[in-house]
């Protein structure tokens, strides 16, 4: 069982795991809350291929696919990407990673 702070409003868990434990991206247009928060999760050229879309609001919502090859964030605000990231930080502490939906926003 999964377990995050602050609980989710939806996770999906779905069929299927991260196929590897690690994460890989480029180019990824954020602040630099972000990409620091992205560097406490293990890199490799084979991981999880990571996309992060940010909408440009104001809110701190957002959206995680997680997939056995990929991982794609959709953030309302760099604000919505930031707790994204540390979603994901806490999921890649369990051993094994499923496949899931979140979706997740301030009370």
């Amino acid at each position: 069982m999964l377990h995050l702070i602050p609980n989710v409003k939806t996770l999906q868990i779905q069929e299927g795991f991260l196929a590897q434990k690690a994460i890989c991206y480029q180019n990824i247009a954020c602040d630099q809350r972000v990409l620091t928060a992205l560097q406490a999760l293990p890199y490799s050229e084979n991981g999880a291929a990571l996309e992060i879309s940010i909408a440009g609001g104001t809110g701190e919502g957002y959206t995680i696919s997680l997939q056995e090859e990929n991982i794609r964030i959709a953030a309302q605000s760099s604000a919505g990407a930031f707790y994204a990231v540390q979603t994901l930080r806490q999921l890649f502490t369990h051993e094994k990673i499923p496949c899931l939906y979140i979706a997740d926003e301030p009370d």
